[in-house]
């Protein structure tokens, strides 16, 4: 037996603030570009987007290459965050496709990036904590320093990124 080996992307949507508006703080500048997805906004009306996506950009031949291990895994919409699934060798059709989107449901002119590729699901769940904990300190005024590793002790993921860690940064 044969196993499908896939890749995981993490993407966040962005809203870029409007060339009039001026904010009043770094705070609410950040906020302005992580804003919350709209509430139409649902995994599957997603997942119809991006395949969407795929196909203005690959033609059938793309869409039928990632139509066979496609899926959205996660989504949160209080962050704007999501997680894809697709085939290994096909999740660069994917990530292209999620750069060229322009408009989800209910907004227009967002800004779509892939933050983190990672072979496992638990790899891409790790950074997506990683990078609230940042944003949430950086709103905060906070010095973010550790803040990343005392959101993984929440999740119970610490103990084993940490070993994984310090004997990649002890080798070089």
């Amino acid at each position: 037996m044969v196993r499908i080996k896939s890749r995981y992307l993490l993407a966040e949507i962005l809203h870029p603030p409007l060339p009039s508006s001026t904010p009043s703080s770094h705070a609410t500048s950040l906020l302005q570009i992580h804003r919350p997805a709209p509430a139409t906004l649902t995994p599957a009306l997603l997942a119809r987007h991006i395949k969407d996506s795929v196909h203005a950009l690959f033609g059938d031949f793309g869409a039928g290459l990632v139509a066979s291990n496609f899926q959205v895994k996660y989504f949160s919409p209080a962050t704007a965050t999501f997680i894809v699934k697709a085939a290994r060798g096909h999740y660069r059709l994917v990530w292209a496709a999620i750069t060229a989107l322009d408009a989800v449901p209910g907004v227009r002119g967002v800004v779509c990036c892939v933050v983190r590729v990672s072979g496992t699901m638990r790899g891409v769940m790790r950074e997506a904590v990683r990078r609230a904990g940042v944003l949430g300190g950086r709103v905060r005024g906070e010095n973010t320093e550790g803040e990343a590793e005392r959101w993984l002790g929440l999740v119970g993921e610490g103990g084993e990124g940490g070993e994984e860690e310090e004997s990649e940064g002890g080798s070089g």
